[in-house]
């Protein structure tokens, strides 16, 4: 009885212990739910409040695709649900584990992959990275990936994106109602991994010229890119490639050399940069800073473009009337937070 009662404590103890840090890692975690943080944590961390298997779109990509795509726009333009599940400066290795997170819990009829990310080679900055895996949740995944060489992660890095209280220690005395307020909270995400603006910054060039020539994809991207394909297709999924548009990043190189690697492995490719006046897209209105992202504006255009395709080619599952009725009452939140930022000059 002794040694069974000794056993119980040591159980407790640690249960005790695991409870703990967990409480302090989540406490002490920044919490990225501002536009000056891209609402970060309502992206990231919010995927994981939407009802398992509800998501019929999955959108993948940088910061282009969290302020290109508005979901909303879709679900009230065709009822279908969809997720931006995207991080700001997001390399291609880092959308690889984003994608095997997202997979646990959804199955997707379709990926739309943005490839603005395609050809970036040099690491993403830390803070990126850490808006990323201090909101995944611990798992062989998050393991693989802070493990993954291509990230180039320190022993250090590592363990304080395993255990986050281990690098935010120091923010006690910054703690605000708001790192309270969530520590617990699970994040649900009304707009879907979007990151609303309704600032206007004109960009007044013309951007788009015609070359025959080919951008290098190298070899570490392009396995990225195989990997996501390849987990795609073994899951069933229908993936298609989507360029949104990004004056300040397109080139034609690069588009050209997507293009071949669409055809070669059989995915559909839509360069949305080279139709942008199909859907009435203007650089005066409706980007926000200059020509490297859209606006609300500009994302409103795309998601009715692309809404229609995705209505016209796929078809999917009538959703119950509890999601119906809870994405409808997101879309009215939706609705007044574009409102409000409007008046805010946000």
């Amino acid at each position: 009885m002794k040694v069974r009662n000794e056993i119980l404590s040591i159980v407790a103890f640690i249960i005790l212990l695991l409870t703990t840090i967990y409480f302090l890692d989540r406490l002490f975690i920044p919490k990225w739910i501002t536009n000056d943080d891209n609402s970060h944590s309502f992206i990231t961390r919010g995927y994981y409040a939407e009802p398992k298997n509800t998501i019929d779109v999955l959108f993948l990509g940088n910061s282009d695709t969290y302020r290109g795509i508005s979901p909303m726009k879709i679900w009230e333009d065709y009822n279908i649900t969809s997720y931006s599940y995207v991080s700001a400066g997001q390399r291609i290795w880092t959308c690889y584990y984003m994608l095997i997170e997202a997979l646990k819990t959804q199955k997707p009829k379709v990926i739309f992959l943005n490839v603005d990310n395609f050809f970036f080679n040099n690491q993403s900055s830390m803070g990126n990275y850490k808006k990323v895996f201090d909101n995944m949740k611990l798992s062989k995944n998050k393991i693989d990936a802070l493990t993954d060489k291509t990230f180039n992660f320190s022993y250090g890095k590592q363990a304080t994106m395993i255990m986050p209280i281990l690098g935010y220690h120091s923010r006690y005395n910054e703690l605000t109602k708001d790192d309270f307020k969530y520590t617990l909270s699970d994040y649900y995400n009304p707009h879907k991994g979007m990151d609303i603006t309704t600032v206007k910054k004109a960009y007044t060039k013309d951007y788009i010229y015609d070359s025959d020539e080919r951008a290098k994809l190298k070899d570490t991207n392009k396995k990225y890119i195989d990997l996501i394909v390849k987990t795609a297709k073994e899951e069933g999924i229908d993936i298609e490639f989507i360029w949104i548009p990004s004056p300040d990043s397109w080139k034609r190189e690069r588009s050209n050399t997507v293009s071949d690697y669409a055809k070669e492995n059989d995915i559909k490719f839509t360069d949305l940069n080279l139709n942008y006046k199909d859907f009435n897209l203007d650089f005066n209105e409706d980007t926000c800073d200059e020509g490297d992202h859209l606006n609300v504006y500009g994302a409103t255009k795309v998601s009715e473009y692309l809404g229609k395709y995705i209505n016209d080619n796929y078809k999917f599952d009538k959703h119950d009337e509890k999601l119906i009725t809870r994405w409808n009452k997101d879309l009215e939140t939706y609705k007044n937070d574009i409102k409000e930022l409007e008046k805010l000059g946000k």
